[in-house]
């Protein structure tokens, strides 16, 4: 505020002169803290005269809540600032009674010199019908939480249970007094314990918290249910980890299905992979073994890629038939798994060859296992096989190519052992 007074007029009487047709509530006071006068609906406000708000003082008209922030504005204003403010605070009347209310603080300046600070009472808030609004709030809310579907609960910093509703108590199986007292450990499974140190290390060290969360829960039945929502984390005033709010639901039939889902990818993966015959390994099975093999290796250790080729199979289907044949195969791979070692990895990989993927030093063993006479019928002659083998990282770097190799090595020995 600023006032101009002629040569005749005094400061303090232009002053005066102005609060005394002033409508709105308004005090002026000096820099350091001194009524220099206010309007009458000032002193009608608070209940006391012009000469008790002088006694009282400018700090102690307020709430103590409010009057470190009151000394603050007038040291600044000693300093010869000249700044504004608006704010909230509670004012006390003579009755005792606290008054709410919108203030602004202006600088005082008269003839270009800075007097003090005009305070004035721009609006009433009326604090009995905003806290009976929040009391309406606090109850629409309390009852919100206990009607809906939702699990909420409350956690303190130490992972204890403060508050949990309704729909809370129905997933944990427990009342909210079972809850307080349950270790979480009897709860929450490791996984889940974990998954809470560490949000709680995450929060800490400055990282960003999830905010979905999933995790299985232990009922008192034994029952074991996965629950899933949201999470919320009130800091405490000092910034530190404060309370948590959870807001979930029982999502434990859309994991089953899930684990459903999966389980039938899985098989159905596996049973791409699986030659219906013999249950061997397929040429796809064969063909993805291959191309990680190296991976299975280590030093002193390779990879060794046997093909075996069945002999006289035709002959087998021309004079016993299809079922014979087939009958032939399953005992092939058979011999084949009885012949190969634990680790080792056996396919049919054609009509009647098989490959095997072992890993070690040294196929003459191996081959000369696998070459040997494997009878299936009592009726029928010993069927013979075929061998070949190259190993990786000896007869070739590449896997595939060490799978050639071995091909024309049990072609080769087709043509000169077999007739």
């Amino acid at each position: 505020m600023n006032v101009m007074p002629d040569h005749q007029t005094s400061p303090g009487d232009l002053l005066q002169a102005l609060l005394a047709v002033m409508p709105s509530p308004i005090a002026t006071w000096a820099p350091d803290g001194r009524l220099l006068g206010c309007s009458a609906a000032f002193a009608a406000l608070l209940g006391h005269s012009e000469e008790e708000i002088a006694a009282i003082g400018r700090v102690s008209l307020l709430e103590e809540s409010d009057r470190e922030a009151a000394r603050e504005r007038i040291t600044t204003r000693g300093s010869g600032s000249r700044i504004s403010w608006s704010f909230r605070a509670r004012l006390r009347r003579a009755d005792g009674e606290p008054i709410a209310a919108h203030c602004r603080v202006v600088p005082l300046v008269v003839g270009g010199d800075l007097l003090g600070d005009l305070f004035e009472v721009v609006e009433l808030v009326d604090a009995t019908s905003k806290g009976e609004a929040l009391a309406v709030q606090a109850e629409t809310y309390a009852e919100l939480f206990e009607h809906i579907s939702e699990a909420v609960w409350q956690m303190d910093d130490r992972r204890r249970m403060i508050w949990a509703n309704p729909a809370a108590e129905r997933l944990f199986g427990r009342t909210l007094v079972e809850l307080q007292r349950t270790p979480m450990q009897e709860v929450l499974f490791d996984e889940g314990l974990r998954g809470v140190a560490d949000i709680r290390e995450r929060f800490d060290t400055g990282q960003r918290v999830p905010r979905r969360i999933e995790a299985r829960i232990k009922r008192p039945d034994g029952e074991v249910r996965w629950l899933g929502g949201s999470l919320f984390l009130k800091p405490a005033p000092d910034g530190r980890f404060g309370t948590s709010w959870i807001v979930a639901r029982d999502i434990t039939a859309v994991k089953e299905r899930e684990r459903a889902l999966t389980e039938m990818a899985t098989e159905a993966r596996q049973q791409a992979l699986l030659d219906p015959l013999t249950g061997l390994g397929n040429r796809r099975a064969f063909d993805e073994a291959l191309l990680a093999c190296r991976e299975q290796e280590s030093p002193g250790r390779h990879a060794i890629i046997v093909v075996v080729d069945l002999d006289r199979l035709k002959a087998v289907n021309d004079e016993a038939g299809h079922a014979a044949g087939d009958e032939a195969l399953r005992a092939t791979a058979i011999a084949v798994q009885e012949r190969i070692r634990a680790g080792d990895q056996a396919f049919r990989i054609g009509g009647d060859e098989f490959a095997i993927i072992a890993y070690g030093t040294e196929p003459g063993p191996l081959e000369a296992r696998l070459a040997r006479a494997i009878t299936f019928r009592d009726s029928m002659p010993a069927l013979f096989a075929s061998v070949g083998s190259a190993t990786v990282g000896v007869d070739s770097d590449d896997p595939v190519e060490a799978y050639r190799i071995a091909d024309l090595r049990m072609y080769e020995m087709k043509r000169n052992d077999r007739p």
